[in-house]
């Protein structure tokens, strides 16, 4: 067969389990990664539970846009009383002609709806919401909607893009029955967090959509939200923003279904659920929504890249403006431009899983093998091929890969017996296999044994080699036995097919190993038998010789890899505003250990962390840079303290600049092991205490730079 049938199957090694994936689940309502309140999950998983999809209602023609610019977004509807509800959001669309200001699209009608995003391709504006699906025609204004599904799990926070080839690329996060998808469970300490994307199945008309392998982006999160994330290019890279609360964290990369680094904070807490877009002036527009007084509206701020950091956003739309009400959230931006045109894409292909193919032959002249088959009569258009051949019938030992898309096939092969199957399979999946048909070539003895069999390790990576008999039949494949003792094959007993090389990730353990090779004539006396033993892994040690320097407002760290414990697979990175805090940032940059990012003014107290599957190990040094020529507070003065009737009351002068003051106390001079913590913005502190209180105080003023220096220490008793 192609590569020949002797080429070696894909297996399974002990202990690893693979477990397939439904094709397209029935999709789950959405969430909006901005309002998520106890009432609202549980009305969502109740749609789940009972296996519903939303679906917008049919709505009249519009007039097409012919700005440059287009939004969707989300208001309150008319009436309802409770708009932190997404059950009570609807989906409206806006054009511009300078980014700047905004109009409704003329003949719209708002329709139930959150957390929308608008695409243009061809002749087609595509809309995503909760709701599903609506497209308008751009030259009638005539609309369509339909449900949106995906080959696996749920979505949230819908975000669009385009590959080259034409097709849509949806990135979400992944929906979590029963629960807030954009923070930990409750009780939870950390957890990690997944940005996603998934390919729009050819035929679909953007209705279909395939889950990539991997994750676009994977965080762990100590606290706040992590959600709706929104994917553009900037001219010279893939740019994802994720929304961390009110403020917009950036990731870049230069493939679009690539891993995504974090480059830095765009929005501080100066608005979240962002979307962003090229302007004609070259810049990139960044748009987020903003609470102002009981209202909501949508700002902009721009930038050369859209990953630096933006001082200010002004205020481009407001729900009143448009006579919508108070509440104008969640923008999604696009160009109104046709893009790449995706012949494929449009509903004259056959959706859907392939059925069986038919009238599968085999002929034999000499070694060479030709198959020939029929396409299926039924189901979904194929794409390629998957042949199957095993050395017995049903099985796929010797051969299970794709064979292209065409319907015949001639390769030399081993002598043996041979039993074959060919399926369908196209985007949506693969189908039903074929008829079997067996046949026989040459004449065939078994194997002789393997010999010089081996085995090292590397972690809990185990590798085995062996040299392949010198005598005998040809080889078919090979089988593996491991066993917790001597001649054992309790822990393994089977086909790896027939290359002389394997590795597997394997629990630690002792392991004794023999390798046998065989043919439809029989199986082999076994190779000699090798020993390994795999040690229960550690995590690593801490990173050593941690510096960060700021040029600007470029902030540079870099350390050294750990010295001790085990294998690095990433480095977390911990920053915070005050000496061994992490509230700034607390998540993997990958395995390098330097980077680069624009960061916002301030000072910035930075450890490195090595981490694997054992765990995450020390921290390293802390270095402390101020970036942007930012300082912090000076020390409070006019401290005083006195206690009266159990109550103790601290005191002291306010300092300009200071946003809030940190109160440390212990009983003896210079601890804080009665009180350490934030006090707020006031200048004095009262609290009851038991008899016989005794405490040394001191203050400490705090701002975005950072935190001061102590304040004169005074005794309380």
């Amino acid at each position: 067969m192609i590569r020949s049938l002797a080429t070696r199957a894909i297996v399974a090694f002990w202990g690893i389990f693979v477990a397939a994936r439904a094709a397209f689940a029935t999709m789950r309502t959405l969430t909006d990664g901005r309002h998520r309140t106890p009432s609202r999950i549980s009305t969502v998983c109740g749609l789940v539970m009972a296996g519903l999809v939303m679906s917008i209602p049919a709505r009249a023609a519009v007039t097409p846009p012919t700005q440059p610019y287009l939004m969707a977004f989300h208001t309150c509807a008319s009436g309802a009383t409770d708009c932190n509800s997404p059950a009570n959001h609807v989906v409206q669309l806006a054009q511009s002609a300078d980014g700047r200001t905004w109009s409704l699209v003329g003949g719209w009608q708002s329709y139930a709806g959150s957390v929308p995003d608008v695409f243009r391709r061809g002749n087609t504006l595509y809309i995503y919401s909760t709701s599903g699906l609506m497209r308008i025609d751009m030259t009638t204004g005539a609309t369509t909607t339909a449900s949106v599904t995906l080959s696996d799990g749920t979505y949230v926070d819908p975000s669009i893009a385009q590959l080259s080839d034409g097709r849509l690329i949806l990135f979400y996060l992944p929906g979590i029955p029963g629960q807030d998808p954009a923070q930990c469970a409750s009780g939870a300490s950390s957890c990690v967090r997944q940005i996603k994307s998934a390919v729009e199945v050819a035929g679909s008309d953007g209705t279909q959509f395939t889950v990539d392998a991997g994750a676009r982006i994977s965080e762990t999160i100590t606290s706040g939200t992590f959600s709706d994330p929104d994917i553009f290019y900037n001219g010279s890279e893939w740019v994802v923003y994720v929304s961390r609360g009110s403020s917009v964290h950036a990731y870049s990369s230069s493939s679009i279904q690539g891993s995504y680094v974090f480059r830095g904070i765009v929005s501080n807490n100066l608005g979240g659920v962002p979307s962003a877009m090229p302007l004609s002036d070259g810049s990139i527009a960044t748009y987020v929504h903003s609470s102002s007084g009981s209202s909501t509206e949508i700002r902009m701020g721009t930038s050369t890249s859209g990953v630096a950091s933006i001082a200010s956003f002004q205020t481009v739309l407001t729900a009143q403006s448009l006579g919508l009400g108070t509440r104008a959230e969640s923008p999604g931006v696009a160009l109104n431009v046709a893009g790449t045109s995706c012949p494929t894409c449009s509903s004259s292909t056959t959706t859907g899983v392939p059925g069986a193919p038919t009238n599968l032959q085999a002929s034999v002249s000499g070694t060479t093998v030709s198959l020939q088959w029929s396409a299926p009569a039924t189901g979904g258009t194929v794409s390629d091929y998957i042949l199957e051949a095993g050395s017995a019938t049903g099985q796929s030992n010797l051969f299970n890969a794709s064979v292209g898309s065409g319907r015949s096939l001639s390769s030399p092969v081993a002598n043996g017996t041979y039993f074959v199957r060919v399926r369908g399979r196209n985007a949506s999946g693969t189908g039903t296999a074929s008829n079997e048909v067996s046949f026989t070539v040459g004449s065939l003895s078994a194997p002789g044994a393997p010999s010089g069999l081996s085995a090292t390790t590397n972690g809990t990576l185990l590798t085995l080699q062996w040299t392949a008999p010198s005598s005998g039949g040809a080889v078919g494949d090979y089988v593996l036995e491991a066993g917790r003792s001597s001649g054992g094959t309790d822990l393994f007993n089977g086909s790896v097919g027939t290359g002389t090389t394997i590795s597997s990730q394997v629990t630690p353990g002792t392991y004794f190993l023999r390798v046998r090779a065989r043919n439809a004539a029989g199986t082999s006396a076994a190779s000699n038998e090798a020993q390994a033993t795999v040690a229960s892994p550690a995590p690593p040690g801490a990173p050593s010789a941690l510096t960060a320097s700021a040029t600007g407002t470029v902030l540079s760290v870099r350390w050294s890899a750990p010295a001790t414990g085990g294998t690095v697979a990433d480095y977390v990175l911990e920053a915070g505003r005050t000496s061994g805090a992490a509230d700034l940032y607390n998540a993997s940059v990958g395995t390098a250990t330097s980077l680069s990012a624009p960061v916002a003014p301030g000072t910035y107290f930075l450890r490195a962390r090595a981490r694997n599957a054992a765990g995450t190990g020390p921290a390293s040094n802390e270095a402390q840079v101020v970036v942007g020529g930012c300082t912090a507070p000076s020390a409070p003065t006019g401290v005083t303290g006195s206690l009266s009737a159990g109550v103790v009351k601290v005191q002291w002068s306010a300092v300009t600049g200071a946003t809030s003051y940190v109160l440390r106390a212990g009983p003896t001079a210079g601890t804080s092991t009665l009180f350490n913590g934030n006090v707020g913005a006031d200048t004095v502190v009262t609290a009851a205490v038991a008899t016989g209180f005794s405490a040394y105080i001191r203050v400490h003023a705090v701002n975005s730079c950072g935190e001061s220096s102590a304040s004169s220490e005074v005794w309380v008793r």
